[in-house]
């Protein structure tokens, strides 16, 4: 925030006791300590966070929204900007709010009335701020922090149901903005250059380091996209627990649209990762994670898109493993004693084509010094100057080739032997690889 703006704290009182309110969930008008009204009319609004309360007791509502100060920005603001950690979710009361996806007075941007927040996504998967967040003069946002929100709001299913209406909507929207920002740039004399970032953008998606060997796992993961931005992704995150969260996916099509389908999904399952965990006292399934996924990948979902998922969960001390598998090439186990075994997978529907599909899990138990390797059909489909493809039994050799070995020079000898094969042919397809090791 700009240090001349002035942001002053007042306490958040709940509600004008006079006012009407409805039995099913959080009453309205909501009155501030200035006797600024909240008026009702903001709940019919889709975008508003105050859906967030359908459905949820009032007093649990009152309880909570009293503990939140009120910012009052008296001069244009910064409130967020990329790279940094944020905590919070700001619900705009009065004034302004415009967030810029690439660069500050950008046209790329989308515009934040009164009844809306921002800050949910980042404050939830945990990850860096990814776009510039600007309070008009005048704006009043009431903060709702994370301890406060996890503690007494998340715990309501209504809340994690309207928090994945919210979040589905707000990422439908911003990456519909970034597709017409990518648009433009095709017209533009420089475009090899922006999808050249564009793919460095993709990069910084995917995990920056993975697990130490001291969580009992030794893993590792490619993404090398054909084109310059590709459609393949992956994904790897510790539950608090201590097991270990994975997936691969593959995005049918290529190219910019792919990209921002494959971005859509890496969100998605950590958001609901992230909510349904809050519910509960347990990890959840994979299966559990990959319906809710799908469903939300089917809302406005008018070109038809679709992406194969593999969803995991490996247990460090007790060696299990469950997966699910949607659409999606069936994983392998590498024993150091034994060749590479295909294991049993049940083939769900990709995810994005129907929802209320249902999806099953399935589980083995992992022996130390044995690796799980998945991959997409850009391993096994890579083709030569002759067009014949890699396929499943090379794939076999090269696993063998590589037992015994850490991950990363197991799957360095897969996209090798990958290479070699195509003989300089340039790839179809993007290729990806994650590789688990259980020490």
């Amino acid at each position: 925030m700009e240090e001349s703006a002035e942001l002053r704290q007042r306490e958040f009182i709940a509600r004008n006791k006079g006012a009407a309110q409805s039995d099913a969930g959080a009453g309205f008008p909501l009155r501030l300590g200035d006797g600024t009204v909240v008026p009702a009319e903001r709940r019919r609004d889709e975008t508003s966070a105050f859906r967030l309360f359908d459905d949820v007791p009032r007093e649990a509502v009152e309880s909570a929204l009293a503990k939140c100060p009120v910012i009052v920005v008296d001069r244009e603001t910064e409130i967020l900007h990329p790279g940094e950690r944020n905590a919070s979710i700001f619900v705009l009361l009065s004034g302004h709010i415009a967030v810029y996806l690439d660069e500050r007075d950008s046209g790329n941007v989308i515009n934040i009335e009164p009844g809306g927040c921002f800050g949910e996504l980042s404050m939830i998967d945990g990850r860096l701020t990814t776009a510039y967040v600007i309070a008009a003069a005048g704006s009043q946002l009431l903060r709702i922090d994370q301890e406060l929100f996890w503690a007494e709001l998340a715990p309501h299913p209504a809340v994690v149901r309207n928090m994945l209406r919210l979040l589905s909507l707000r990422m439908r929207v911003s990456h519909e903005g970034v597709l017409r920002g990518l648009r433009k740039q095709l017209e533009l004399e420089h475009v090899q250059k922006e999808l050249r970032l564009a793919r460095e953008i993709q990069a910084g998606m995917l995990p920056a380091s993975f697990p130490r060997p001291e969580s009992g796992f030794d893993v590792f993961a490619i993404m090398e996209p054909a084109q310059d931005v590709g459609g393949d992704l992956y994904d790897i995150f510790p539950s608090e627990r201590g097991a270990l969260y994975f997936t691969i996916g593959d995005v049918a099509g290529k190219g910019v649209p792919a990209a921002l389908f494959m971005a859509r999904t890496m969100d998605m399952v950590r958001v609901v990762s992230r909510l349904l965990r809050a519910e509960g006292t347990q990890d959840i399934d994979p299966a559990e994670i990959v319906a809710h996924v799908n469903d939300e990948l089917c809302q406005n979902n008018a070109n038809s898109m679709f992406v194969t998922l593999l969803v995991g969960r490996l247990d460090a001390h007790s060696g299990q493993l469950v997966y699910c598998c949607a659409g999606h090439p069936a994983p392998l186990r590498l024993a150091a004693s034994a060749e590479p075994s295909e294991l049993p997978c049940v083939r769900g529907v990709p995810l994005g084509l129907a929802r209320g599909r249902p999806y099953h899990d399935q589980s083995m138990l992992l022996a130390r010094g044995e690796t799980f390797f998945a991959y997409t059909d850009g391993i096994s489909e890579a083709e030569n100057r002759d067009s014949e493809c890699f396929g499943e039994a090379r794939l076999a050799v090269a696993l063998s080739r590589g037992r015994g070995a850490d991950s990363r020079s197991l799957i360095a000898g897969v996209s090798e032997a990958v290479r070699q094969f195509a003989a300089g042919r340039a790839p179809s397809d993007d290729i990806t690889a994650i590789a688990i090791r259980r020490l």
